[in-house]
Order: C-alpha cells, then structure tokens, then sequence
C-alpha cells in the first residue's frame, strides 16, 4: 500500500508542492498506483471529452443520431440508436473520388465489454456518397452497473468499404453512457431530438500521461496491451486491427481470391483479343 504520509515528509524536506490537489506529482503517483481497469476508464473519458469539445461545422466530418435509454429486466438498461447519417465524409477511394461508407457501433472499454458478449453492429454500406443516410435502429442491452460508470462509452466509427484492401478510418466519436437521456418509451414520439457529433482521428493530444502508463504496463499486463495496440493502429494505419471483428472487412484469404480471380479475367480477356 502506497504512503502518502511519506510522500509529505520527503516533499516537505525538499521544498516541493504536494498538499495541494493540483500537485503534478501527486497525480502522477496517483496515476501509477491506479488499477488499469481505472486507467483505461479515465482514458476513454477524456477521448469522450475530445468529442465532446471538438467543433461541429460544415466541412467537418459529423454524424448524426438519436438515442436514449429504458431500464430493462434484470438490471439491465437496453440502449436505443437511430443511427441517421453522416455529413462530409472524407474521399478515401482515389479511383472513384468518394467513399463507401458504414457505421460501425460498439462499447468500450472491452475490459468491460468483451467482443464476445458485445459484438460491435454495423450499418449497410452506402455507395459513392460523402454524406451517407443509414436510418437504421439498434438496440444493445448494457448491465447496469457498466452502464452508470464513469468512462464506459458507445464508440460511433465510420470506415470507408474497401473490397480489394483495408476498409479505411473516416473518424470516431464516443459518447459517455452516462450521459445518454432516459426515454419514456421506445415510441419513435419519444425519442429526443438528434444530436451531431464530430467524426475525430486519432491527434497527439489523447496519448496522455495515462496511456504513456498503460503503455509502460503492456508488456505484463493484458489489458494494458490492448488497448494501447488498439490505440496505436488506429493512430498508424487508420485502419482497424484484425482482431476488431469488423465483419465488413474483407479477410486475407479472401482478398487474394480476388485478387487471383482478376488475375485470371484479365489474362482471359488478352487471350479473346488475340484471337
């Protein structure tokens, strides 16, 4: 257990700042005697707070949703999307000059939400467009113990649908649980107004001094690998990891099927023209 009676004493001999709250020392020891499941909650907060101050305007990639709550049956709360559309989608297709692009849901962090029992859902694929309309609905049932914790979050993800190679990142926003509004009934009446968020890509700001920690314990630590790999693909290849389930993905069997299949129309057609 850590002293911090000690941490006084010896600060006190050394003329340093510590009683105050605002010590930096102070909550960076705070930082590294925290659980890492605390640590990747208030990681993702502060990513929910990079949303939520970020600009919404025109020309800025943006989402837009409606959403709310009801409590369900055995402690748990049932969450309700309409995910609507989005609005100035990056061109991530060089040959087309556009975009294919879906949404994708899911919650984090996976510590508390693993794949396995909250697989992330995903939207139809809209086709050469920069401002997609889905209007599709989605429900995820949430215990409600995670639902009410501070850094738990509904990650919004919209990828650019890539057939022959990797589906590219357009931007993410999250949104606290625990700020989403309760609905008096799942009646589309009672839905509250739709809000728009702005779709980010990973900036050097939220590679804080809590993720240089959770790095620090990744070798030895599983969870803190996990979401620091995650992390750390998605800000160097803007694209997401193989192990993030996106059924949209084309795999790599796959893709050289594809790529064996074109291989073979091509040298099909050449033969047809030299005869």
């Amino acid at each position: 257990m850590f002293d911090f009676r000690t941490c006084d004493t010896v600060c006190r001999l050394l003329g340093m700042e510590w009683s105050k709250d605002t010590s930096s020392l102070r909550r960076k020891i705070h930082m590294n005697c925290a659980e890492t499941r605390e640590l990747i909650l208030e990681y993702y907060g502060r990513l929910a707070d990079l949303t939520a101050t970020a600009p919404v305007k025109e020309g800025i990639p943006r989402i837009q949703l409606r959403i709310g709550y009801i409590p369900s049956t055995n402690q748990q709360i049932l969450l309700h999307i309409l995910a609507m559309c989005a609005y100035d989608i990056p061109i991530l297709d060089s040959l087309s000059h556009s975009s294919d692009p879906y949404l994708r849901l899911e919650l984090y962090p996976r510590a508390f939400f693993p794949f396995s029992m909250f697989p992330p859902e995903t939207t139809e694929t809209k086709k050469k467009t920069l401002n997609p309309k889905w209007n599709e609905t989605f429900q995820m049932a949430i215990p409600e113990e995670y639902f009410f914790t501070n850094g738990s979050c509904l990650c919004l993800t919209v990828l650019d649908h890539d057939v022959m190679s990797y589906n590219d990142l357009a931007g993410q926003a999250l949104i606290p649980l625990s700020t989403i509004p309760r609905l008096r009934s799942l009646a589309a009446k009672h839905l509250p107004p739709p809000i728009v968020l702005p779709l980010i890509l990973p900036i050097p700001t939220q590679y804080n001094q809590i993720f240089k920690i959770l790095e620090q314990r990744s070798p030895r630590d599983q969870l803190a690998h996990e979401v620091t790999y995650y992390e750390k693909y998605l800000r160097d290849y803007r694209i997401l990891p193989s192990n993030a389930m996106d059924d949209k993905e084309c795999s790599i069997n796959n893709r050289l099927t594809l790529a064996r299949n074109r291989q073979r129309l091509k040298h099909v057609f050449h033969s047809f023209i030299k005869n």
